[in-house]
């Protein structure tokens, strides 16, 4: 996934939860599927930006 350049936040969310959304695809999905996707992006971002504010 690196290789295909693809932004971090979305390689955690699969990781995560082992789900690939897009907004093709988006319609596939229960809104629980949906919910746990969007709470691994943002968990992926506060995390990076408590990291951020640490390393400053």
């Amino acid at each position: 996934m690196k290789m295909a350049n693809i932004h971090p936040e979305l390689m955690y969310a699969f990781k995560r939860t082992g789900m690939i959304v897009t907004e093709e695809n988006m319609h596939s999905f229960d809104e629980n599927d949906i919910a746990e996707w969007d709470e691994a992006i943002d968990e992926y971002r506060t995390r990076q930006h408590r990291r951020r504010r640490w390393t400053r």
